[in-house]
């Protein structure tokens, strides 16, 4: 009789056991996967580290919103190699420039009220390692004017426009394909330079050592 309640038991907790463990996979690595995915599809877009405007079925798929009145461009970057350097160009109409890292997180945004430009350059560069990557969750550090650094090498810019007048569209999408996404390698660490030794000197006052003279008249 023991036997048989045992078993039932054993493989309730199992069950129980698995479903967390099948849960927690789903709510921490499906927005990961999901946002591998879209990063895919905007590479096949726009290349890797490159910008392109984006036609509204691709703007609903990155967004997974409507973009009735709105112009969408994307770069999905890597900074495997170097930092990112976007150079944004809108027209006079509101606009917003997004960062979104590999995770799914936004890391960085900034719209035209804030800006008070409507031309800008943003700077993204690597920054902390892996362990940070994995704990820290806290937004990228913003320096001085517009650069932020973040612990996800890979991710994508954003850049939203409103389009309200569908009779220059294409106007506004032409001058928005301007804006343009440059990895620039990083620097390579220059050694130090090498400094020769100074020479010896002698100590004041030191009276440096005589040669030893016969006296002439003294034969040896």
């Amino acid at each position: 009789m023991q036997l048989r309640f045992k078993i039932p038991v054993f493989w309730i907790c199992f069950a129980l056991v698995l479903a967390v463990v099948v849960h927690l996979s789903y709510v921490l690595f499906t927005p990961s996967r999901a946002m591998d995915a879209k990063f895919d599809r905007t590479v096949a877009k726009s290349g890797i580290n490159a910008l392109a405007v984006l036609s509204p079925a691709e703007a609903r798929s990155l967004t997974g919103l409507s973009a009735a009145g709105s112009i969408y461009a994307a770069c999905p970057y890597n900074l495997r190699n170097g930092d990112l350097t976007i150079n944004a160009t809108f027209p006079a109409r509101p606009w917003t420039l997004s960062v979104y890292g590999i995770s799914g997180a936004r890391l960085f945004s900034v719209n035209d009220k804030q800006a008070g430009v409507d031309n800008v350059t943003l700077e993204v560069k690597r920054g902390g390692n892996i362990w940070d990557v994995l704990t820290d969750h806290a937004p990228p550090e913003i320096g001085d004017g517009w650069s932020i650094e973040v612990k996800e090498r890979r991710g994508i810019a954003v850049l939203w426009m409103a389009d309200a007048d569908r009779a220059v569209s294409e106007r506004l999408k032409s001058e928005l394909a301007k804006s343009r996404c440059i990895v620039a390698p990083r620097p390579e660490p220059q050694p130090e330079p090498v400094v020769a030794p100074a020479p010896e000197s002698e100590a004041p006052g030191e009276i440096p050592p005589q040669p030893e003279l016969q006296d002439e008249g003294v034969e040896g």
